[in-house]
C-alpha cells in the first residue's frame, strides 16, 4: 500500500514537471508559421453540380454563398489571369444560381478589378452582368474603365463610355475623354480635331471650353509638326492660334508648350 502511494506521488510529480517543461518549451521555442492563402483553402463547387443538386433552393444557396463570400473575401492579388481565382469562381457560382443578382455583378466585378487585380475575371463578370442589365449605369462605367484603362481595349472602352455619356449623371469630363479614347483606338487625328471643333461650338461651360481649346491646340500641333518634320506636302506653318511654328535646327517646334494629346495609361 505504501509502495503504491509512493508510485502515485512520483507519477504526479513527473506529470507536473512535464507540464512545466512543456510550458517553457512552448514559450521559448518559436514554431514555424503555417500560412495558407485563401486561394488554397477556399471551397468552390462545380456550377453544373450545384444546379443539379440545388433541388429548387437556388435562391437560398445563392444568398448563403453571397454572405459567405463577403465574410471570407481577401485582398491578395491574383496575377495569373487564368480564370481560376477563388473569388471569380465563387461569383461565377452565384451567377449560375441566380443570373439576375445585380449586386453580384456590380460588386464582384469591381472587387476583382480593384482589390484582387484579377482583370480577366472582372471582365467576365462585367460581361455577364451587361448581358442581363445592358443599361445599368454602374456596370457600364466600371466595365468601361476596365476595358479602356486596365485592358487597353480602347474600342470596347469607347463603346461602353459612349453609352455612359447618355446618362444624366455621367461625369462632365467624359465629353473630352471620349475623343481621346477614340483617338487611342485608332481614329485619325484629323477626325478627332474636327469633332473637338464641333464640341467647342456647342459647349457652354467655360472650364470645358478652355480644356477643349488646349486639346485642339495640342492635336493640331501634333498633326502639323509631324507633317513639317517629315517634310510632307501641304503642311500648315501656323498653330491653332495663328502663330508660326519655330524652326530650331532641322526641326520645327510649337511656339507654345503643350501636352501630347493621348490617354494617361497605367501600362
Amino acid at each position: 500500500m505504501i509502495l503504491k502511494k509512493k508510485k502515485d506521488i512520483i507519477f504526479i510529480i513527473l506529470t507536473v514537471m512535464l507540464f512545466f517543461i512543456s510550458g517553457l518549451i512552448n514559450k521559448n521555442i518559436k514554431l514555424p508559421k503555417i500560412d495558407i492563402s485563401k486561394q488554397q483553402s477556399a471551397l468552390n463547387i462545380n456550377d453544373k453540380f450545384m444546379q443539379i443538386t440545388s433541388a429548387g433552393q437556388q435562391r437560398l444557396l445563392c444568398d448563403l454563398f453571397w454572405i459567405t463570400t463577403l465574410l471570407e473575401s481577401d485582398t491578395d492579388h491574383y496575377s495569373r489571369q487564368d480564370l481560376n481565382s477563388w473569388l471569380y469562381l465563387r461569383f461565377k457560382t452565384i451567377i449560375s444560381l441566380d443570373p439576375f443578382f445585380l449586386e453580384n455583378y456590380q460588386l464582384g466585378g469591381k472587387y476583382l478589378s480593384i482589390v484582387k487585380d484579377d482583370l480577366l475575371g472582372a471582365k467576365e463578370i462585367f460581361d455577364s452582368g451587361l448581358k442581363q442589365y445592358p443599361r445599368d449605369y454602374d456596370l457600364l462605367i466600371n466595365a468601361a474603365f476596365l476595358y479602356a484603362f486596365e485592358l487597353n481595349d480602347f474600342k470596347m472602352g469607347y463603346k461602353l463610355y459612349e453609352k455612359v455619356s447618355h446618362f444624366p449623371k455621367a461625369p462632365k469630363l467624359l465629353k473630352t475623354l471620349l475623343p481621346k479614347i477614340q483617338y487611342q483606338a485608332g481614329a485619325k487625328p484629323q477626325l478627332i480635331f474636327s469633332n473637338l471643333q464641333e464640341m467647342l461650338k456647342r459647349e457652354k461651360s467655360s472650364f470645358l471650353k478652355e480644356k477643349i481649346t488646349k486639346e485642339l491646340y495640342a492635336i493640331k500641333a501634333q498633326i502639323d509638326l509631324e507633317c513639317l518634320n517629315k517634310q510632307k506636302k501641304n503642311c500648315s506653318y501656323k498653330d491653332y492660334f495663328g502663330n508660326f511654328y519655330i524652326k530650331k535646327g532641322a526641326l520645327y517646334k510649337a511656339p507654345i508648350k503643350f501636352n501630347q494629346y493621348k490617354l494617361n495609361l497605367k501600362n
